[in-house]
């Protein structure tokens, strides 16, 4: 019967429009600023992603990491419509570049209304779309010769544009590094003109990049295509909210031997009725059609939550449950079920919760064993949900915000190192953990005064299983950012890990690069009307260093130019 409702509704997805919950972490927007003109070198958009902990398989190739989980552990949105899938890796992952950052208005955290939907364990982060303003800007990045040029619209109706990128390869401390060049083109339209419908279409496209992140000296592999598309159109009416969807990936890998294809459609459904002014009901669908290397795939989840919210006082309650279902068709039959939940308590600044997240198994993980240079990893079809209880205390009054945490995973999804070898290789089993334990805090500081603004981010994580500890986990990490007037500086640091995974020492692109890093970038911009020409010096002091467990060393000392003409 899921299979045959699935096609049924395989044209559609309906996605959630009203939160019940607001973002609590920081919520960041590119749109021009009446306030103050002291915080608009940067957009807010690109102040979050440098705050947040950025791992680069290759440039250009993001890969978020959220309080030490990521890849298919976090669910990542874009306008509030999952992009994760079945297909997405344990590991890093690239998926997050696909939303060109041209077009990020925002980036939010924890909008605790789909916190416990499928693909979480540790929270969601929302790419929301928007351009803020009508302007062409060009750009020229000098550690990869590489440009940007973009052209954004946005009026009453509508809002939109186009950005292309092409760069050389990356240059760092130790010079040009080979294989990392990088391309993507983009198109971005949204109407504004109906009051109860809004229309969205987003394509990207990458081709013929080369990876970086081959493991020792082994040769580098090749994505020779890499397209996401986005159609979407969103209703709301009364209390019932809606939204149409398609999401399209297409891959196309080139290894040494091989050639990897891989498409996924995916079609959904997804309804939210407020049945009275406390208590909301939100159900969805997420239809996937996979093709994988030769091998095809249906994977559907459904979610239905049932939300609660009152006041008593000054005290806020909120109770909400979760029930989800998945199930995987074609090449293998497997089911699953799991039971969420989160109460959360909040007075003024200060909120705590509970949440109980989960993640199914993805396709990757099930049914498919992969090869690489590095070894085989074992794909396992009796694998159990992940889940995780988090528990968090925090506070945010604006200007200052700290939060701490503490989660309990249960069946994490992990690799075990076998002791045999096969084919020569190292063979790592897919497996389920017993439990693993995270813990961390955040402190950060936003400080606007006249013309001076300041903004502090500091993270601090900590990861272990039953046996080992959790791979690729930054100990500590901060940014600091100050702008007086047309002038900022920022400065990047991350400390070195010592508490390494078994995985992570064997794997040299991490022990041989696991230094820290310690980076400060400054820049000046120049306005006149409608015009504006900025400069920035990156790595000023040209400092080596890389982000824990990426591929790529933060740029030698060199340059970035831009114009902007405003319309």
């Amino acid at each position: 019967m899921v299979k045959i409702y699935s096609f049924l509704i395989a044209s559609i997805s309906i996605i959630v429009n009203a939160e019940i919950l607001e973002p609590i972490t920081i919520t960041s927007s590119n749109a021009p600023k009446t306030t103050s003109d002291s915080i608009d070198f940067l957009s807010l958009s690109e102040q979050k992603f440098n705050q947040m902990l950025i791992q680069e398989s290759s440039p250009g190739l993001y890969n978020p990491i959220k309080e030490g989980l990521q890849g298919n552990q976090i669910l990542l949105d874009v306008n509030g419509i999952r992009m994760s899938n079945a297909l997405f890796r344990s590991g890093p992952n690239q998926y997050f570049s696909y939303i060109p950052r041209a077009f990020v208005d925002s980036i939010e955290e924890d909008g605790l209304s789909r916190l416990m939907l499928n693909n979480s364990l540790g929270g969601e982060i929302n790419q929301k779309l928007g351009v803020g303003e009508s302007k062409i800007k060009m750009s020229y990045i000098g550690f990869n010769n590489g440009f940007e040029s973009t052209i954004t619209q946005k009026s009453e109706e509508f809002q939109g544009g186009v950005t292309w990128v092409d760069t050389q390869n990356h240059q760092d401390t130790f010079g040009e590094v080979p294989h990392s060049n990088y391309n993507q083109k983009s198109a971005y339209l949204q109407s504004n003109s109906l009051e109860y419908n809004e229309f969205t279409f987003l394509i990207s496209q990458s081709n013929d990049i080369p990876r970086t992140d081959h493991y020792a000296n082994s040769d580098p592999y090749d994505y020779n295509l890499q397209r996401y598309i986005l159609l979407s159109d969103r209703i709301d009416y009364g209390k019932h909210h809606l939204s149409l969807s398609y999401q399209r990936y297409d891959e196309d890998i080139s290894e040494v031997n091989s050639e990897k294809i891989t498409t996924n459609d995916i079609y959904g459904l997804m309804y939210s009725y407020e049945l009275s002014e406390n208590i909301n009901l939100s159900i969805s669908d997420y239809f996937e059609m996979i093709s994988y290397d030769d091998s095809d795939f249906t994977y559907n989840t459904f979610d239905t939550q049932l939300s609660y919210e009152t006041n008593i006082a000054d005290i806020n309650f909120i109770a909400a449950y979760t029930f989800s279902y998945a199930s995987i068709g074609d090449d293998i039959e497997n089911d699953f079920i799991n039971h969420s939940g989160l109460f959360r308590v909040s007075y003024e600044s200060i909120y705590a919760s509970v949440v109980q997240g989960h993640r199914f198994p993805s396709i990757i993980n099930l049914a498919k064993s992969i090869i690489t240079e590095k070894g085989i990893d074992i794909a396992n079809p009796d694998l159990k949900n992940e889940t995780a209880t988090t528990y968090t205390l925090a506070y945010d009054n604006g200007l200052f915000y700290t939060k701490v945490y503490y989660r309990l995973l249960e069946n994490l999804i992990t690799r075990e190192l076998l002791a045999d070898k096969v084919d020569g290789k190292d063979a790592y089993k897919t497996i389920n953990a017993k439990s693993a334990e995270m813990y961390g805090g955040i402190i950060g500081i936003n400080y606007d005064y006249n013309d001076l603004y300041t903004s502090l981010y500091c993270e601090y994580t900590y990861g272990k299983t039953d046996t080992d500890y959790i791979s690729k986990i930054t100990p500590f990490h901060s940014t600091l950012m100050m702008q007086y007037k047309d002038a900022f500086i920022e400065y990047r640091y991350g400390a070195k890990a010592k508490n390494m995974s078994v995985s992570d020492k064997k794997d040299i692109r991490i022990v041989g690069h696991n230094n820290g890093y310690s980076i400060t970038n400054i820049g000046y911009r120049f306005q006149e009307k409608a015009h504006e020409l900025s400069f920035i010096l990156n790595n000023i002091f040209n400092q080596e260093g890389r982000v824990y467990a990426s591929s790529v060393d933060f740029p030698k000392r060199s340059v970035e130019l831009s114009y902007t003409y405003r319309l």
